[in-house]
C-alpha cells in the first residue's frame, strides 16, 4: 500500500475545512495519530468511519494513494 503524501501545514478545522472530496489527513480533539481520508460535505471520512468536523481539531491535505472503484463512487455520493 502506498503511502499518502501530504501538505506540511496543519489547519485548525474552525478556522477553515477542505473541500469537498478532498484527500486530507485529520486529527481528532483527543488523539495525536493521524487518519487518513477525505471530506466530503458531512464530515471527514475514513476507511473505517465518518467523522463530523466538531470533534476534528485539524487536518491539512493530502495526495491520496490510488482508490478502488467502489471507493470513488462512496466519495462522491457525498458531495
Amino acid at each position: 500500500m502506498a503511502l499518502a503524501q501530504h501538505e506540511t501545514t496543519w489547519i485548525s478545522t474552525a478556522s477553515a475545512l477542505p473541500a469537498c472530496g478532498q484527500p486530507v489527513e485529520f486529527m481528532l480533539d483527543a488523539r495525536e495519530c493521524p487518519i487518513v481520508g477525505v471530506y466530503s460535505e458531512d464530515g471527514f471520512r475514513s476507511r473505517w468511519t465518518h467523522y463530523a468536523p466538531e470533534i476534528v481539531r485539524q487536518w491539512r491535505g493530502a495526495e491520496a494513494a490510488p482508490r478502488t472503484s467502489v471507493e470513488k463512487e462512496d466519495a462522491s455520493a457525498h458531495c
